[in-house]
C-alpha cells in the first residue's frame, strides 16, 4: 500500500491518529513492504513497455520508413551501382502478434504479483519469430548504411562534375557577353579573313611556280641550243659536256633562278 510510504512513525497520514498496536496495520505492513513495492514498480514499468515500443503507431512509422527507403532506392539505382535493402516478411503480423503475447502475459502477472506466471507456447513462439525478425532488421540497417555510404561517394563525384559544368557554362557566358562577345567576333572574322588570303597566296604561288618553271626551262634549252650552235670548246665525257641547269627558289622566297653551267659533271655558277 504506497500510503504507507507517507506515514510517519506511528501516525494515520491522514487523521493524525496514533497506529500502535492496530493489527490491520501490522498486516498491510507485512503484505506491502518494501519489496513488494519494488516488484510492482517493476511490473509496472514492464506493463508500459510493450504500447512505448510496439505500439500501432510506431509500426506504421517503421512500413513508412521501410517504403520509402525502397522507393529511394529505386531512384537512386539510375544513377549509382547499390543493393536496394529489403525487408521480407508480414512485419506488422510478426510485431503484433508479439506484443499481444506479451500484453497478456504481463496481465497475468499484474492479476497475482506474487505469483510465478507460467510462460505460453504461444508466447515463445511469437518471441522467436520477433528474434529473427530483429536479425533480419539489423541486415537490413547494414545495407542501408552500405547504400547510404555509396550514395554519397557518387554524389561527391557528381557534385564534382557538376562544378566543372558550371564553370565550363559561366565560361561560355562571359564569351557570349561583353565585351568579350565582341573580341570573339573579331577574332572569328579575322581568322576567317586569313584563311581566305592564304588560299589565294596559295593560288599564286602555285601559278607562278608553273610559270617560273615554263620560261626559265625554255630559256636553258635556248642557252644549250646557242652552245651547241657556237661550238663552244667545253671538253665532252660520255655524255654531253656542255649544258646549262636551271635551280629552284626557295617556296617563301621572292620569284628568281639561278643559272648552273655544267661542264664535263662539274657545276659552275653564273
Amino acid at each position: 500500500m504506497a500510503v504507507l510510504r507517507y506515514a510517519k512513525k506511528d501516525e494515520c497520514p491522514f487523521c493524525g491518529q496514533s497506529t500502535e498496536g492496530v493489527d490491520l496495520i501490522a498486516a498491510y505492513t507485512a503484505y506491502f513492504n518494501e519489496a513488494y513495492i519494488a516488484v510492482n514498480e517493476e511490473l509496472e514499468t514492464y506493463t508500459k513497455l510493450p504500447e512505448k515500443h510496439y505500439s500501432d503507431d510506431r509500426i506504421e512509422v517503421l512500413l513508412s520508413r521501410i517504403e520509402t527507403n525502397a522507393s529511394n532506392a529505386d531512384v537512386w539505382k539510375r544513377y549509382v551501382t547499390l543493393k536496394a535493402p529489403v525487408l521480407k516478411g508480414d512485419i506488422a503480423k510478426t510485431i503484433k502478434a508479439s506484443r499481444d503475447e506479451m500484453i497478456a502475459l504481463l496481465n497475468k502477472k499484474n492479476a497475482n504479483p506474487l505469483e510465478a506466471v507460467k510462460v505460453s507456447a504461444s508466447y515463445r513462439d511469437s518471441y522467436q519469430t520477433l528474434s529473427a525478425l530483429s536479425t533480419a532488421v539489423q541486415a537490413y540497417n547494414d545495407a542501408v548504411t552500405a547504400a547510404n555510404a555509396a550514395i554519397v561517394s557518387a554524389s561527391a563525384a557528381k557534385l564534382l562534375s557538376a562544378q566543372n559544368e558550371l564553370i565550363w557554362l559561366e565560361f561560355t557566358k562571359k564569351r557570349h557577353g561583353e565585351p568579350l562577345s565582341g573580341f570573339c567576333d573579331e577574332y572569328v572574322k579575322l581568322v576567317e579573313e586569313k584563311e581566305v588570303l592564304d588560299a589565294i597566296k596559295a593560288d599564286a604561288r602555285a601559278k607562278l611556280d608553273t610559270y617560273s618553271g615554263s620560261v626559265v626551262d625554255t630559256y636553258r634549252k635556248s642557252i644549250n641550243t646557242y652552245l651547241k650552235t657556237f661550238t663552244a670548246g667545253f671538253p665532252s665525257g660520255p655524255d654531253e659536256g656542255r649544258s646549262i641547269q636551271a635551280a629552284c627558289r626557295t617556296p617563301r622566297a621572292a620569284s628568281s633562278s639561278t643559272i648552273h653551267r655544267l661542264i664535263s659533271g662539274k657545276t659552275t655558277h653564273r
